[in-house]
Formats: structure tokens, sequence, C-alpha cells
């Protein structure tokens, strides 16, 4: 699957609902991405501790993403918050964001599992609302099978029609995620602009 979301380049009326929706007692903001080396992709609750120093403290909320006019979505994160009060995120992604858009959330506690990506369409077309049920569905399975007992389960002869049964759905799955993805990258080549509005051509940007 690729990555066509990206950080908001501004924050809209949708953002801002959306947001919320989330937690109606805080506000979403840019706040900046400074990656320390060392630091590993993704993994915000990591990076956090190992940067932190001892007059910081570390500020759960969401990172708020954007995939073109369609979809908006808030992965849950962790970032740093220095004694004056400023936040700053220290976990690198796949590009390089100066900043990153972050919605404080005092109501969430991490215990060490996945927090499900909450998702909302900001397009009227079906295939949108299919991707985000594609998605939630990818979520709950990686979860199930994140349990060893379950791929054992699945790896034995016996249980080969169920096997099968789960193989269908995950091709169900990758097939909704293509559609939408075409459709997002509808009329766009590699050198057109970018989708996500940097102003760059799309194949040195989120190409």
């Amino acid at each position: 699957m690729r990555s066509l979301a990206t950080v908001p380049r501004e924050i809209s009326d949708e953002i801002i609902n959306f947001c919320h929706s989330i937690n109606p007692q805080s506000t979403v903001n840019f706040i900046d991405s400074i990656p320390l080396k060392g630091s590993t992709i993704g993994n915000c609750f990591d990076n956090v501790n190992q940067s932190k120093n001892n007059d910081e403290v570390s500020t759960l909320g969401w990172i708020i993403w954007q995939t073109s006019s369609h979809l908006l979505q808030a992965e849950f994160h962790n970032v740093i918050k220095s004694k004056n009060g400023t936040l700053r995120c220290v976990t690198p992604y796949k590009r390089d964001y100066k900043r990153i858009l972050f919605l404080p959330d005092a109501t969430m506690q991490y215990e060490n599992r996945r927090v499900h990506t909450i998702y909302k369409a900001i397009s009227d077309i079906v295939e949108t609302k299919i991707f985000i049920e594609a998605l939630e569905s990818l979520s709950e399975i990686e979860i199930y099978m994140s349990d060893s007992s379950v791929c054992d389960y699945f790896n034995n002869p016996e249980n080969v029609e169920k096997r099968n049964s789960l193989q269908t759905t995950m091709q169900d799955i990758e097939n909704a995620i293509e559609l939408f993805e075409s459709i997002v990258l509808k009329d766009t080549t590699r050198n057109s602009e970018c989708i996500c509005g940097s102003g760059k051509k799309f194949k040195k940007c989120c190409g």
C-alpha cells in the first residue's frame, strides 16, 4: 500500500471539526518536527523516551494526516513537551517533514498496545468510504494475526478453508485500497505537481 497521506498545508474547517470530534477540549496546531539521530521511523514512544531531558515530559495525542481532498486521519502519537510548554516531534517519517499537525489529548493513555487510527472522509465518493472500511478491517486483522497462537491455527493444514477465507478477505482489502489510490492519483504523472500541494513535482515529493 502506498502512503499518499501527508501533513496538511493549513488548518481547514474540516480539520477543526474532525479534531473537535476527537477531543473538543483540545486545539490542533502545527509543531516542529526535529527527529534526533538514532530515532526510529514511526516508533514515537521509544523515540520520546530516549530523547526527552529530565525537565521534559511526553505528551500523547494525535498526528493529523490528509490524503488530497478525500480523507483525514488521526494517528495516535507521542511528542515531547518542554519546560516552557513547547511541543516538538522527535519521530522521523519516510518523508522529511519540518512540522507536523498535532492534537494533544489528555484523555488518552498508552497501554503498550496498538490504538486504532481514526478516519474521516472529506469527499463524497463511495470509494473513500470503502477505503476507510478496508483500512479498519486491515487493522483488525493485523492485531488478530499478531497473536502467535492464531498464526499457528491458520498454519494447521486442517484449517485450510478458514485460511483461504482470510486470504480472500485480504485480497478484497487490497482491491479496495488500490481502487482508492487510483482515484487519488487520477491524471497524476511523475512530473505533475504533487497532490499534497507542496508545489514540487510528484516524483520528488509524495511519489
